[in-house]
Order: C-alpha cells, then structure tokens, then sequence
C-alpha cells in the first residue's frame, strides 16, 4: 500500500495506518534527522531527539495531506518532518535547554533560564521564592510572561528539558507529544 493511500486511511481514524505509516518512514526521518544533527551540531540534543521530532512532523504531515494536489505523501511530509526538527534545535540552542533533574538550587535554576531571555522573555529571579520549588518558579513565570509558558518535555523517566511556548500551542504539543509516548506539559505541572 502506498504512502498516499495509507495518509487517507490515517486521516480516517485508522490507527493502524498511522503506525504504518510511521514504521515505513521511519529510516527516511533517521536519515533527515542525521543531516540536521550534522548541521547543528546539537550537543543538547541526540539524533534520537531529532528522530522524535521528525515523527511529530510525519503525524501533521498526515494530519494536513491533500492528495488533491498532486504531490506525493513524502513530498510533502519531509517539510514537516524537518521543520519541527529545525524548531526544536532552535528552540534547545536559544533557550539553553535545562535539564530539572540537574537543577539543585535556585542561583542555578536562575542561570540556566538566561536563554530564555534571547526571545524576549524578562526574568526578574525577585519573582521567585528562593524557598519554593522549581514548579513552583515556572508557575510564576509563566503568569509573568503572557502568551508564553514554561513547558518541558520528559526525555526519560527522571529528566525535563524546559523551552518556553505559546501557551496556545501548548495542548498541540501535548497531543503530538503523546501520539508517539512522551509528555509535554507546562513545566510546574511536570
């Protein structure tokens, strides 16, 4: 069965498909994910991280596909796959990822949240309790900081990576994130 025609019964609801779908593509996102770690360069991320996204790509590759024009599936869906790759590089390089296992106290959760300042975020550490916890200084910021929320993404059983979204992406965040088992979340809920 061909890309195109396994797109149309994932669009359907056909979970089935959409695994295929993953599974027969899966050696095309390695290799665009190979290139971009290439690229980049990434020492926050692993080419597993890329390949994660790169599957998040394909699931809106498939959720956005209109046969009608012409292209074929990969064609199309190789924007997406590289794009959410590109974005989350972008996203790990600005904000100086920040691992919450690693955070033991406040100074060094105040300076690992300086890359947050490169998009135009302001961090004021007198926002934040000296006493609380790190939940706690991401509600905080995220009230502080309108439209846009500390999220994290859980990398494995005990480590988060936090990035600032916009709060109004976050729930699709979430749904791609648990489509291929991971989370994300606003960071203080994590």
């Amino acid at each position: 069965m061909s890309n195109e025609e396994l797109c149309a019964l994932a669009k359907g609801g056909d979970t089935e498909a959409r695994n295929r779908l993953l599974e027969t593509n899966l050696s095309f996102i390695r290799q665009q994910a190979n290139k971009i770690y290439g690229q980049s360069g990434s020492g926050c991320l692993d080419v597993d991280d890329l390949i994660q996204e790169g599957c998040f790509g394909l699931m809106e590759a498939i959720d956005r596909f209109d046969p009608e024009r012409g292209t074929k599936f990969l064609t199309y869906a190789v924007w997406w796959i590289r794009k959410f790759m590109q974005e989350t590089v972008s996203i790990v390089t600005a904000s100086d990822a920040v691992s919450l296992d690693e955070l033991e106290d406040f100074s060094y959760f105040v300076q690992n949240l300086h890359g947050f300042q490169k998009l135009g975020l302001e961090l004021n550490p007198d926002w934040l309790d000296e006493d609380e916890d790190i939940s706690a200084w991401c509600g905080v910021l995220t009230e502080k900081w309108e439209g846009v929320c500390a999220a994290a993404i859980d990398i494995d059983s005990d480590s988060y990576v936090l990035f600032p979204t916009a709060a109004a992406q976050l729930a699709d965040l979430q749904r791609l994130a648990g489509e291929i088992g991971h989370r994300i979340d606003a960071a203080e809920r994590m």
